[in-house]
């Protein structure tokens, strides 16, 4: 009787605990399917839910166009425009081009031009000429703008001045400059002697061409025959003129006829030198190469006065007959004007 007592007293303890563990299981499943149901409302929500704009992003290594600096072009750089008469264009009767001048304009249709190319800017028209007669009337036309100035006489028509006209404002590029009497007007003589038109820009200057010395160098000469060379320096020189074949040419444009006072610079060694002709156009002046003592021991040769004409111009040097070993080492050739 007290072995069947135990045994329910333990059965009891086993179905109590049973029923707790039961219960416990129970109150986790629910829990359990709340969690569950509301991560999938929240779920829901949020794939309902419109999305969310991303703000734009730039590199940081682009700056706002704002901060960013303007590029600005640099100005061009005005620089006068010279005009020679050996380079103009002649329209109508009797005009004539010589000795870098236009004469000869007795008929009032007549004009001459040239083509430009010219930098945007004002620039102040100035003409270079002579007049031996009274006032004259002229005009001047360019890039659609008209300037009217009477000239006043030179003295003769051999005395030549600079005369302003007045300003222009040009646009970049291509235009045609226009130099005639002014419409209306009437011609007893010749309008002018004209030698040029010069373009200013403000601040700058147009030197005299009638002033300018030439030089004549081994670097822009040249050179014919087959030994014949420049040497290999800052400021070459003309060497191994040991042919007589061989000659030295030079081609450069003269704007106006001008006398000059020709010198040569020049080294010889004691066992070497020669004559030579120095040539322009028909006129030819006869020179002679001695020592100097060694050559790299320069003189300088006067030559005398010779006339360059004006328009394209080309000067030689050439041996004359047979030399010692070697003609020279030429240095460079320069004229002197000496005026009108």
């Amino acid at each position: 009787m007290r072995i069947l007592l135990i045994l329910t007293t333990t059965i009891a303890a086993l179905i109590g605990c049973l029923v707790l563990l039961v219960g416990l299981a129970l109150h986790h499943l629910k829990a359990a399917d709340r969690e569950a149901d509301g991560q999938w409302e929240r779920a829901h929500q949020l794939a309902a839910a419109p999305a969310r704009p991303q703000p734009s992003r730039f590199p940081e290594s682009q700056p706002a166009a704002a901060s960013r600096p303007a590029v600005v072009a640099a100005p061009v750089r005005q620089t006068p425009i010279i005009l020679f008469a050996i380079d103009a264009r002649l329209r109508g009767k009797t005009l004539w081009k010589s000795d870098g001048e236009i004469g000869n304009w007795k008929d009032v249709n007549a004009y001459v031009e040239w083509p430009m190319t010219a930098n945007a800017g004002k620039y102040a028209v100035e003409l270079v000429y002579s007049l031996g007669a009274g006032p004259r009337k002229v005009t001047v036309e360019v890039a659609g703008q008209t300037l009217n100035k009477t000239t006043a006489s030179t003295g003769s028509w051999g005395h030549f001045i600079t005369a302003g006209i007045g300003t222009v404002s040009l646009p970049a590029g291509d235009t045609i400059l226009r130099v005639k009497p002014t419409p209306g007007s009437t011609l007893d003589d010749a309008l002018m002697h004209l030698r040029a038109v010069y373009l200013v820009p403000p601040g700058t200057t147009v030197a005299d061409p009638t002033a300018v010395t030439i030089t004549l160098s081994a670097a822009n000469a040249e050179l014919h025959g087959e030994r014949i060379k420049r040497s290999e320096e800052a400021e070459p020189k003309i060497v191994s003129w040991i042919s007589p074949g061989d000659f030295a040419e030079w081609s450069f444009k003269s704007p106006v006829r001008q006398n000059y006072r020709a010198q040569l610079t020049l080294s010889d060694a004691p066992t070497t030198g020669g004559d030579f002709d120095l040539s322009i156009g028909r006129e030819v002046i006869h020179c002679h190469a001695g020592s100097t003592g060694d050559f790299s021991t320069p003189r300088t040769v006067p030559l005398g006065i010779i006339s360059i004409p004006a328009g394209r111009v080309s000067i030689d040097i050439k041996p004359v007959g047979e030399f010692h070993n070697a003609l020279m080492n030429l240095w460079k050739v320069e004229f002197f004007p000496v005026g009108e």
